[in-house]
């Protein structure tokens, strides 16, 4: 069987040893790879009389990978035991590469991450090739694990608690010149010939090492845990720790204990305390749902799981984009970041060179933090054409429709630009609602069309989610598949429906915080829950954000429809009557509901909320929801200015529980002073409110996708108060200028004390309903797969990290427990709670989602 250490000793007595796994990519820390390193150690020692010094490289690209996550996801409690005696075997293989007597070498020619970086550790000396490429780290972390093979004893020591946090507790990941500068390598050099010069210089300077946690000298950077610069700062350690973590991830709050425990005792109890913490987290549920998306689901995304299989790769030469707003000025700099020729086009040439100039400002900002040089920047800005004639899209092999989310808009430019493109251009719309098929029926060539749906700000976000029409072709698909890993994207791949898949599901969140606020429950309480949940930002801050007017207006769009729907059944007619019909549903709206959008796609953090989580070797992304810029200028609707939003936020099956509107105006406090500063009207009196909402809004038919708290809510809001969100001067929140902003008093009309919802109600109603709504999608064939599904909730809009995503949180519970939970917040709230055909199915089969 075929190793994967190479032995060769030199006639100058050096050892070298390559690292080179068989039949696999990278070097992985997999039992395969222990065995092989006793073997090595063994005959080290056998022939220590002949050996000079050792060094370490790789035959991969990569010098060593990290731990083998195909062993540890299957990691049980019951396991632990084994597990324990495991990684303390492959770290008294480890500490015998340091107690050889002989000097040590890792030459690293590629990335050492995780299992690598412990590795190389282990040696004397540490001497890396100076590429930007590589990269040193402990990704861990992202991964809810946390370094077992040494890394968080030998980390503190070596870079002292302070500078290690960081690269242990956050999964930093550095270039070889900042890992130099921090302690983590010794040398850096610029050519292979230089990376092997080095390590024998060191062999030959240094003949009997030893490691610095071996001398009695050494002093930690910094000092121990019990120095004036540290001891302080312990005590608050872990309430910082917390209010990042939410107390939803173990690993970090793992991690800060392992090195403050191991800094407190000798080396040896050091390594057998990080054992145990390792154990705890590779048996617990959170690591599988990590390992099992940020990896394993994500490399079948990077693999093209989803792609159709028999088109060849393709590449775009030359992307044209409509609409140089924020998302088409996004889009272009997407493209052109990674090499792509594109040309933005707007309705007028200032329109255009605006759009051109976010690329500009991005690239400045990169060279004055010294990331890219000021030539190189120029060379990507020149790739952009500003335009606003037509005419010059006519070359292009892919166009990106980012103009105001209006069916007869886009129909429009669809067809003037199909006028000059070539056959085979794939056209594809930058939707987050319409359906494709209908968008695709303004193309004369409906199998080259299909959605593009990017979140924004595109500079950041990383999911793309392209929909699939009715129509659209697999080469089409395919197409646009590769575009999105081509610009750097993660792609999941969705069928048409209205609101697709993040849309649709993320709605259920807002409407579940409405429904909430709808019940009395206090806005603080709605808010404060959903951040405890994981998700970054609560869901009235999305809702202000978006702005109440827009999903007022999507409401009642609803609404219409269904009572269109109501109407034809009533009088035996088809859908399809094209004549009008006096329906009694007077909605009374004192706003025009033929507005501008002054709002981007999606939802604004706050500070702080950003996290950051990459999964192990190769991938990093902000978790969290697209940001909205309320401040943008309104446009014209005919402008191609991107409005791309969640406009379908009113997502959440109805229950059938009596509401009575009125009961809560009951409990209602007048409130005075209202927001007269952003040019607000005062609020109505108690009874006018009530007689408003009541009467007003007396629907004829019930929102399919908002619960009837949350329509209370929402109309008490927008028509009886006039708050219509952020954009408008306010919403849930007040926004003063200078100022932290802060929930709007007048709130407290709704709070009622006749009403306690459960606090383990709030957190989980926010969680359930979302995954809930995929199964949904699932079953409907919205989503076909639980990969698309979980990496879309996290990197689209957030969904807890931890939970693995909106599908693999079910597993996180247990299906027949989610499964219980479900009929029981059914029974309480409403029938939106039900379980689905589909998850019923997988728990009489006993099987995963």
């Amino acid at each position: 069987m075929t190793s994967s250490i190479r032995y060769d000793l030199g006639a100058d007595g050096i050892v070298l040893l390559t690292l080179d796994a068989p039949n696999d990519p990278v070097n992985t820390m997999n039992a395969a790879f222990q065995v092989d390193l006793a073997a090595v150690l063994e005959r080290l020692n056998t022939e220590k009389d002949k050996v000079k010094g050792v060094i370490f490289t790789s035959a991969k690209s990569t010098f060593f990978a990290g731990g083998d996550l195909r062993w540890l996801i299957t990691a049980k409690p019951a396991d632990a035991p084994v597990f324990f005696e495991s990684i303390q075997k492959l770290k008294a293989l480890l500490r015998g590469l340091e107690k050889l007597g002989r000097p040590v070498v890792a030459a690293m020619n590629g990335s050492a991450l995780g299992g690598g970086l412990e590795l190389a550790l282990s040696c004397h000396h540490r001497v890396c090739l100076d590429n930007p490429k590589i990269e040193i780290g402990f990704p861990e972390v992202t991964l809810g694990l946390l370094p077992g093979g040494g890394g968080v004893v030998k980390a503190s020591r070596l870079m002292g608690l302070i500078n290690a946090m960081p690269y242990l507790t956050e999964g930093k990941r550095v270039a070889p010149t900042e890992a130099l500068k921090a302690g983590l390598i010794h040398a850096v050099v610029s050519t292979p010939e230089a990376l092997m010069e080095n390590a024998r210089a060191f062999i030959a300077a240094n003949p009997s090492p030893v490691q610095p946690w071996d001398n009695p000298e050494y002093k930690i950077p910094g000092g121990g845990v019990n120095g004036p610069g540290i001891y302080p700062m312990l005590p608050v350690a872990p309430a910082l720790m917390t209010n990042k973590t939410r107390g939803n991830f173990p690993a970090p709050e793992a991690i800060l204990s392992a090195a403050v425990e191991g800094l407190r005792v000798d080396f040896d109890t050091a390594m057998r305390i990080e054992s145990r913490y390792f154990v705890k987290l590779a048996t617990d549920q959170v690591s599988k749902n990590m390992i099992g998306t940020f990896f394993f689901q994500m490399n079948e995304v990077k693999a093209g799981k989803s792609r159709p299989v028999g088109p060849a790769k393709w590449k775009a030469s030359k992307v044209g984009i409509l609409g140089a707003g924020m998302m088409g000025a996004g889009i272009a700099w997407a493209c052109a970041n990674r090499g792509i020729a594109c040309v933005l086009k707007d309705t007028d040439q200032e329109k255009a060179d605006n759009g051109k100039a976010y690329t500009g400002k991005l690239l400045a900002k990169r060279v004055e933090k010294n990331r890219m040089s000021t030539a190189d920047a120029e060379k990507v800005l020149g790739l952009i054409r500003a335009t606003s004639q037509v005419g010059d899209l006519k070359d292009c092999d892919l166009i990106v429709e980012a103009v105001f989310e209006n069916q007869v808009l886009k129909a429009q430019v669809t067809k003037e630009v199909e006028a000059v493109i070539g056959s085979s251009t794939v056209f594809a719309s930058n939707t987050s609602t319409l359906p494709i098929s209908g968008l695709a029926k303004a193309s004369a060539r409906p199998e080259n069309f299909v959605g593009l749906h990017f979140f924004s700000p595109v500079d950041k976000m990383p999911l793309v989610e392209i929909v699939k029409g009715a129509k659209t072709s697999p080469e089409t698909l395919a197409k646009a598949y590769d575009f999105v890993l081509q610009i750097g994207k993660t792609p999941i791949v969705v069928n048409d429906a209205r609101g697709f898949y993040t849309s649709r599901v993320f709605g259920t969140f807002v409407n579940e915080g409405l429904a909430l606020v709808g019940e009395g429950v206090p806005a603080s309480v709605v808010e404060n829950y959903g951040i405890q949940t994981g998700m970054p930002v609560g869901p009235l801050a999305v809702l202000d954000e978006v702005s109440l007017k827009l999903a007022d207006d999507v409401l009642h769009q609803e609404l219409a429809e269904l009572e269109k729907q109501a109407h034809a059944a009533e009088h035996g007619e088809s859908d399809a009557h094209d004549h009008d019909h006096d329906h009694d549903h007077d909605h009374d709206h004192d706003h025009d509901h033929n507005h501008g959008h002054n709002h981007g796609h999606g939802h604004a953090h706050d500070k702080g909320q950003t996290h950051s989580h990459a999964e192990d070797h190769s991938h990093s992304h902000e978790q969290g929801h697209d940001k909205l810029k309320p401040d943008d200028k309104e446009h014209d609707h005919h402008d191609e200015h991107d409005h791309d939003h969640h406009g379908e936020h009113q997502h959440a099956h109805s229950h059938d529980e009596p509401h009575d509107h009125a009961k809560h105006d009951e409990h209602a406090h007048a409130h005075e002073g209202h927001d007269h500063e952003h040019g607000h009207k005062p609020p109505l009196a108690r009874a006018q409110i009530a007689a408003k909402i009541a009467t007003k809004h007396s629907h004829r038919v019930k929102s399919k996708r908002m619960p009837e708290d949350a329509v209370y809510v929402l109309e008490k809001m927008s028509h009886g108060y006039k708050r219509m969100g952020r954009a408008y001067g306010g919403g849930f929140y007040e926004y003063p200028e200078g100022q932290e902003k802060r929930l709007w008093e007048g709130l407290k009309t709704f709070v009622r004390a006749s009403k306690n919802v459960p606090h383990e109600d709030i957190r989980d109603r926010m969680l359930y309903i979302q995954a809930l709504e995929t199964l949904r999608c699932m079953q409907e064939g919205v989503v076909e797969s639980t990969r698309d599904a979980n990496i879309g909730s996290i990197f689209g809009w957030g969904f807890p990290a931890y939970t693995g995503g909106t599908a693999q949180f079910v597993n996180h519970i247990g299906v027949a427990k989610f499964v219980e939970r479900s009929k029981q917040l059914a029974a309480k709230y409403g029938e939106r709670f039900t379980p689905p055909a589909i998850l019923l199915k997988h728990a009489q089969d006993g099987t995963s989602i």
